[in-house]
């Protein structure tokens, strides 16, 4: 099993952890279970941080042993719209909130509900602003391209 599947595998065991602990109050889930998920919450935390720095030692042995690799233009564009996208589900899963908030049993009324989704939309929008904000809108011309472009500029 590559690390890239043990990390998908992590990742899904920490949502379904996440989703039983959220919704333990309709599910019939008893407080004590409640917390054994609240706590089983970091082995999968944990192990999904320890991933991510065994890929980046597999990226970068890859790249020392000459392995072709994408160009760092796309690998940015891409991390760009996987970012973008993950806003929007996080901002359309907190806008939400007035209709799945009363099923965890924590509801605050309409209007509570509903500034909650809000503030919640919002900080989630400032954290990915402040991410996306570091990574290019466009690929940038690499130096190489800009000297030929420049030569052929100056040839008659």
């Amino acid at each position: 099993m590559t690390t890239r599947t043990k990390q998908s595998l992590t990742l899904l065991a920490l949502f379904v952890m996440i989703f039983l602990s959220v919704f333990s109050r309709p599910l019939g889930i008893s407080e004590s279970v409640k917390w054994i998920l609240l706590l089983g919450q970091l082995v999968p935390l944990g192990l999904i941080f320890y991933f991510n720095s065994k890929l980046g030692e597999e990226r970068r042995r890859a790249i020392a042993e000459g392995v072709p690799t994408l160009p760092e233009p796309v690998v940015r564009m891409k991390m760009r719209r996987q970012l973008i996208f993950i806003w929007g589900v996080g901002v359309i899963c907190s806008l939400t909130a007035p209709l799945w908030l009363p099923a965890t049993g924590t509801s605050r009324g309409i209007l509570g509900d509903s500034l909650v989704g809000i503030a919640t939309a919002a900080l989630i929008s400032v954290i990915f602003w402040l991410r996306l904000r570091r990574l290019p809108a466009e690929p940038a011309e690499s130096e190489s391209e800009a000297d030929s472009a420049e030569q052929d500029e100056r040839q008659p």
